[in-house]
């Protein structure tokens, strides 16, 4: 079977040369006598144009207007505090953010570990008192009677009575965490708990209340 024979390289192309439209022939002409500069100029409208309507469709999505969220800033491992280093704020379409998701996560405290850009839930921190207790601290009831009046956030020293009516330091620096129905609770380190506890118990505890300047 012959096949069909292809023109020379260099051959004269044969048959009506390529004409644009009247209209496009025109605006071609009428760009290329625009200068330099103003070719340019209008280039650089046109996609800062097309950038706006790209912003638009996205806040239009079909997942809802964007929203700002809190996320973790970086990996966080479980009892990680949630400080300023450790979140950040992004955008994220409303439809897709969780209904529990955090709006100002500082100070909580993690109940296990995230990855970086994760949103931040009320599932994701450690609640009630655990929650505000620093590592190697544990919450300990105490009667009110015959204690200071204190209030949450408050910081005072923790004094055991002993038996030949000396005081026994049992705490310092120890954080107010409630006080609810009669008892105190107190962030006690967790070397000292079983002093406080007992002697709360028994009656002989004393506070020392500071100033919160120290």
């Amino acid at each position: 079977m012959d096949l069909p024979r292809l023109p020379r390289l260099g051959a004269p192309l044969r048959g009506r040369p390529f004409v644009l439209p009247a209209v496009l022939d025109r605006v071609s002409r009428a760009w290329w006598q625009l200068g330099p500069r103003l070719r340019g100029a209008l280039v650089a409208v046109a996609v800062v144009a097309l950038l706006a309507l790209a912003g638009r469709g996205a806040s239009t999505s079909a997942f809802g207007p964007p929203v700002e969220v809190v996320v973790a800033g970086r990996d966080l491992a479980a009892g990680a505090v949630l400080d300023g280093g450790a979140v950040a704020r992004r955008t994220w379409p409303a439809d897709l953010v969780p209904d529990d998701a955090l709006t100002d996560a500082a100070g909580g405290r993690l109940r296990g570990p995230v990855v970086a850009g994760q949103v931040l839930t009320e599932r994701h921190l450690v609640a009630g008192l655990a929650g505000l207790l620093a590592p190697g601290q544990a919450a300990v009831a105490v009667p009110l009677d015959g204690l200071p009046v204190v209030v949450p956030g408050d910081v005072v020293d923790v004094v055991a009575a002993t038996p030949d009516g000396r005081g026994q330091r049992a705490a310092s620096g120890v954080s107010v965490l409630a006080v609810d129905s009669g008892w105190l609770w107190l962030g006690v380190p967790d070397a000292a708990v079983d002093l406080v506890a007992a002697s709360g118990a028994a009656g002989r505890l004393s506070l020392g209340v500071r100033s919160g300047l120290d």
